[in-house]
């Protein structure tokens, strides 16, 4: 059977298992459903479910899930080139064939069918960063493929940022994205010396302007941030100011990171928001001063020409303690925002979804040096100098790649919902 094929029939399973869940509501199951896409029943008496416990499984059937590659019979389009490694010309696509396994959990993956049985008619909000835009193409990616035609547009309301979605009409479902890296109200200070690398006021105690008109339109909204509160964000030269109360305040990266996490969860709790939010973990980062630098070769076929594999110093998954240990100053990093941003929520409407462990163990799912196509003038190298090629983006991640585990995770999170899943508290 193939990939497509496979993945078809697993969706259209999927399909049929959500027409007995009336049945199985009446019957007063209402914890740890066997719902289509995932199973969060502990696996052993006793035994808790922990999604964000687990490892990297090799040579599943159906995986990769879809291709970035147009003309491809599970092509997805809306993968746009900076993300598609493989369009920017990289040839080991062995990152792709790893899933996301919980250890004591069963588990299995995003439904099109189950998501239309939750949302159908209704709208979802994505707000963040660039790894909100790695998640919202991964999620349209997970949609698409369940042979679900998406109409893309975009929308200017008022005094209000630019919005981008894709409407989904046999669902009836609108995804939307808005992006802003802070999801509080920041101005750009402009440019230095006519050149980039302007630095922000950041407003820490003031919601996003357009989130705080829109968000009552959106029966879910995912929220994540935490990249560009880093001092050592590329292209930025001046740092941030942070505000309250529009005052200057003398205030940590890690501080101003929480106070802008306590704001947003008091806007959705004071504004008593009708529908599910959610909140994405850091994304971490592998790479910097104390993490492998140089690329990975291997001889060719023919032993006579070396080639570059894998990304940012790594050619296939490791675990927890070994990627703490090679990227000793990155990942610390990643855990400090991770914590930061759960102790921030503990107690907020937001369902926090920690991503952080499970993609701190992939550091050869990045870009690396395939952020865009490049064309090879030595040898073995994307860099064309016939030594080991740099490192490359290892902030953002190929697709297909992590982020369709965390489309996962939200799935399996959303089917333990009772506004969502239909079912009555």
């Amino acid at each position: 059977m193939s990939t497509l094929a496979g993945t078809r029939r697993r969706y259209a399973l999927g399909a049929a298992a959500f027409a007995v869940i009336p049945i199985i509501v009446a019957l007063g199951v209402l914890a740890h459903l066997a719902l289509p896409g995932a199973a969060l029943a502990p696996q052993g008496a006793g035994s808790r479910c922990d999604l964000t416990t687990g490892e990297w499984r090799r040579g599943t059937k159906g995986f990769p899930r879809y291709t970035s590659l147009p003309g491809k019979p599970n092509s997805c389009p809306y993968v746009r080139s900076d993300f598609s490694c493989e369009r920017n010309g990289r040839s080991d696509m062995r990152f792709q064939w790893y899933r996301w396994q919980p250890i004591k959990c069963l588990y299995t993956y995003f439904s099109p069918s189950g998501f239309k049985y939750m949302l159908k008619g209704k709208k979802v909000l994505l707000v963040g960063d660039s790894m909100m835009s790695n998640f919202y193409e991964a999620l349209l990616c997970a949609i698409h493929i369940g042979g679900f035609k998406g109409e893309p547009y975009q929308r200017n309301t008022a005094g209000v940022f630019s919005i981008k979605g894709v409407h989904f009409p046999r669902m009836n479902i609108s995804v939307e994205h808005l992006f802003s890296p802070y999801l509080v109200y920041a101005i750009t200070r402009g440019t230095v010396n006519g050149k980039g690398g302007h630095g922000y006021d950041v407003h820490v105690d003031k919601i996003h302007p357009t989130v705080a008109k829109i968000l009552p339109e959106y029966a879910m909204a995912v929220f994540a941030s935490g990249v560009w509160w880093q001092q050592n964000v590329p292209r930025r030269k001046q740092p941030n100011v942070f505000f309250v109360n529009n005052s200057p305040k003398n205030l940590s990266n890690l501080d101003a990171h929480a106070w802008a996490l306590n704001t947003l969860s008091s806007f959705i709790k004071g504004t008593n928001y009708g529908g599910v939010p959610y909140f994405i973990s850091f994304s971490p980062h592998h790479g910097g001063a104390g993490s492998p630098q140089k690329g990975v070769y291997q001889d060719s076929a023919g032993g006579t020409k070396p080639s570059w594999v894998g990304a940012c110093g790594a050619v296939k998954p490791t675990s927890e303690q070994a990627a703490l240990k090679d990227y000793r100053l990155s990942l610390p990093t990643s855990e400090a925002y991770m914590t930061t941003q759960k102790t921030a929520l503990l107690g907020s409407p937001l369902r926090f979804l920690q991503v952080t462990s499970l993609s701190a163990m992939r550091p050869d799912a990045h870009q690396g040096p395939w952020f865009k196509r490049r064309a090879s003038t030595g040898p073995g190298s994307p860099s064309g100098n016939g030594e080991s090629p740099f490192s490359g983006d290892c902030t953002h991640w190929c697709l297909p790649g992590v982020p369709d585990a965390w489309v996962d995770m939200m799935y399996s999170s959303m089917l333990l919902e009772p506004s969502l899943a239909g079912l009555k508290k």
